[in-house]
């Protein structure tokens, strides 16, 4: 099977072609090809024709980046989670991006999910010039998760150097976690070592303190192709000259199909109707055993049961496309109340994220508005005594009135012991 990624910086075109042999894989095809300024289907035109479709590699600094903790879940789950942290960490809408999301290590009923987004004014423009150039996109991704796939198998924490065009990318990694990720631009004169050294030496501080002193016990700079250490899990191919620039789309070919987040296919929970096999068999025996008459008493019965089996199913997916459009209007409300200055929906918000209640005893999951300014806050709580003052806090603020605490529901698992819902008013803006 082969794959093919495609690097794209200010500066040149990186193109890795992998072929799988079984467990392993092989690069049969690199190139670096120089960007023509203001012309990149001219560059696009000296990769052969077979080699013109692919995965879209996206450099990091193009990209958002943020890593979230959040209570393991259902896919469902995350997916609200995580676009609930987007709305608070992200400065850009949801309809001004392309994102997607990778989901890590499970500890201590937490994972962790990298999240990555590019906005539509910087991917979309892209895409039409590969488009007119005839290189035919099919997926987009960022190179971190192609850095992040060549130190997968690594469990001590370990950094690993990228380099795009001008500009440097340094990722530390820990168990398969992104612990930090910076850029660095190399100017021209210097070289990779001298323009990369303050970045590394900040990268592996932050990472120090974040992991209370825990040291990075090795920097891979893989100017050379045996730096990666990847023990044959993918070669080298004959003839193939080592680039320091392949590094990020050689990791996207060793993840492979699905490998990384496509941020043009997120995640998401899909439901769809199959005909089991034995109620195929079942038709086939009504045939040979009853005859056309039996047969059409079969076929009436079945398509009753489908039917009856179609409507349970709608009926289980109905709440949750309600919840859906709920969602939706909810942002727009809350976007009509910010420009229009009705309530101060965006300060309630800093509110509760400055909560004195530590994210290990309380996670919000939504904040759900009404046209006439009410409020619904929902989330988990560890104990009634954590649930007592973020119910005080919301209580104490100058812009809420009518406070009602919902009861405390037990969920029986994870960290996080009960579930809860706050409704209130919020009081009209003055302004």
């Amino acid at each position: 099977m082969i794959f093919i990624a495609l690097e794209i910086s200010e500066t040149n075109l990186v193109l890795v072609v992998s072929k799988s042999t079984g467990k392993s894989a092989e690069i049969v095809h690199a190139e670096s090809i120089v960007r023509t300024p203001g012309d990149l289907a001219a560059s696009l035109s000296q990769i052969p024709s077979s080699y013109r479709h692919g995965t879209l590699v996206v450099p990091r600094g193009m990209a958002l980046l943020r890593e979230f903790q959040i209570p393991s879940g259902s896919l469902e789950e995350i997916i609200q989670m995580v676009h609930f942290q987007m709305e608070r960490e992200f400065p850009l809408d949801a309809h001004q991006i392309r994102s997607s999301f990778a989901i890590g290590n499970e500890e201590k009923g937490k994972v962790s999910v990298q999240v990555v987004a590019v906005p539509n004014e910087v991917l979309d423009p892209l895409l039409e010039e590969l488009e007119k150039g005839g290189f035919k996109v099919d997926a987009v991704t960022v190179s971190t998760f192609g850095l992040a796939r060549l130190v997968s198998d690594e469990t001590d924490p370990v950094a690993i150097i990228g380099k795009s065009g001008q500009q440097a990318e340094i990722l530390i990694s820990r168990k398969g976690n992104f612990s930090v990720t910076r850029t660095a631009p190399i100017p021209k004169g210097e070289t990779l070592e001298e323009a990369i050294k303050i970045e590394v030496d900040r990268s592996v501080l932050a990472f120090q303190a974040r992991s209370k002193g825990s040291d990075v016990e090795k920097i891979i700079m893989p100017t050379k192709w045996d730096d990666l250490g990847l023990n044959g899990a993918i070669t080298l191919g004959m003839g193939v000259s080592w680039d320091m620039n392949m590094a990020s789309a050689v990791g996207v070919c060793l993840a492979g199909k699905g490998g990384v987040p496509n941020l043009l296919k997120p995640p998401a929970v899909e439901k769809k109707f199959h005909l089991k096999k034995e109620h195929r068999l079942a038709i086939i025996a009504a045939v040979l055993l009853s005859g056309i008459f039996f047969l059409s008493l079969k076929l009436v019965s079945d398509r009753e049961a489908e039917l009856a089996g179609l409507r349970s199913e709608l009926k289980q997916i109905k709440p949750k496309v309600i919840h859906l459009k709920r969602m939706d209007a909810n942002l727009k409300l809350a976007r009509t109340w910010q420009k229009e200055g009705r309530f101060p929906w965006g300060e309630l918000l800093k509110a509760m994220n400055q909560t004195s209640v530590s994210a290990e005893n309380l996670y919000l999951v939504s904040a759900t508005f009404e046209e006439s300014g009410s409020v619904t806050v929902t989330g988990k709580v560890r104990d009634r005594k954590s649930y007592a003052t973020f119910r005080k806090e919301l209580e104490a603020l100058p812009y809420l009135r009518n406070v009602e605490p919902g009861p405390l529901i037990p969920r029986g698992e994870g960290s996080y012991q009960n579930d809860f819902s706050v409704k209130a008013v919020l009081v009209r803006s003055t302004k």
